[in-house]
C-alpha cells in the first residue's frame, strides 16, 4: 500500500473515530508556514509573470503541444478550431 493511500486511510478512520479536532489541527497547520515569506515569493511570481513575454491563446496551444504526445497535440488543436467554429 502506497504511504499516500495509508494516510488518507489513517486519516479517515481518525475522523470516523471522532477523535479529530479541526480546532487543533487549524492551530497545528498555521504554524507550518511564515505568512510573510509567503506573500514575499508570491509577489516575485506576479512580477515575474508581468514581466514575462505575453502570448496569444494559439501560442500557448503551440508551446504546450510541444512538450506534449501527438495524441494530445491533435486534440488540443481540433479543440481550438471547433471551439472557434461553433
Amino acid at each position: 500500500m502506497s504511504d499516500v493511500i495509508r494516510a488518507i486511510s489513517e486519516a479517515v478512520n481518525i475522523v470516523k473515530m471522532g477523535k479529530h479536532d479541526p480546532f487543533q489541527a487549524h492551530e497545528r497547520i498555521k504554524t507550518f508556514y511564515n505568512w510573510e515569506e509567503v506573500t514575499s515569493r508570491t509577489e516575485k511570481v506576479y512580477d515575474a509573470v508581468l514581466k514575462s513575454k505575453q502570448m496569444d491563446l494559439m501560442e500557448r496551444i503551440q508551446r504546450c503541444a510541444l512538450k506534449k504526445s501527438f495524441f494530445l497535440r491533435y486534440y488540443i488543436y481540433c479543440g481550438y478550431f471547433l471551439g472557434r467554429w461553433i
